[in-house]
């Protein structure tokens, strides 16, 4: 077996936590490409929005349309620009389209704030074939070794999650035992 060809793996991007509202415009400017004024306080209060509701929560912070570019989609009825296209817009017409991939700039996928980039960033282990080595047959055989978790290993402290809403299946679980335990008093 000669050496298996693997990709390699890039470094996942973080997104920016920016705390203050003129940093927050211009990377709103950069990413939507608006003309918009950093003593404006409208804009600053644009900026922040848009930066709280599509930057940080992942919804428009992979694909960039570039500047002065602009798709009429005809299924849509949308022209879509800079401002108004989100990174699930943009794969979805760089899929229908393939020409339009030279609309977009790629930043490169991220991971969102809180998030850990050890935990899903694959481990490529390349396969070198040596000589006088097992035949393909004989290296079939020979299964991953998993080693359980006992109690004498320190547990890692988990880092505190937001709470997410509960999904209906779930409250509907929660009013049945509530139901149950209030008939048994």
């Amino acid at each position: 077996m000669a050496k298996r060809k693997t990709k390699d793996i890039q470094p996942m991007r973080e997104l920016v936590q920016l705390t203050d509202s003129v940093e927050m415009l211009k990377l709103c400017v950069r990413m939507t490409h608006l003309k918009l004024d950093p003593v404006c306080h409208m804009d600053r209060a644009y900026a922040e929005r848009w930066y709280r509701e599509h930057y940080i929560n992942g919804v428009h912070a992979r694909y960039v349309m570039k500047p002065g570019m602009s798709i009429n989609h005809v299924g849509d009825g949308i022209v879509y620009r800079a401002f108004n296209c989100t990174d699930a817009i943009a794969a979805r017409l760089m899929r229908e389209n393939r020409e339009y991939i030279n609309y977009f700039e790629d930043l490169g996928e991220f991971v969102l704030p809180g998030q850990s980039v050890v935990e899903d960033t694959p481990t490529v282990i390349p396969e070198i074939e040596e000589e006088g080595a097992e035949t393909e047959e004989e290296g079939a055989e020979d299964t991953p070794t998993v080693i359980p978790e006992t109690e004498d290993t320190p547990k890692e402290e988990e880092s505190p999650k937001e709470e997410t809403p509960a999904a209906p299946e779930d409250d509907k679980v929660l009013e049945d035992l509530e139901k149950e335990l209030n008939e048994e008093k």
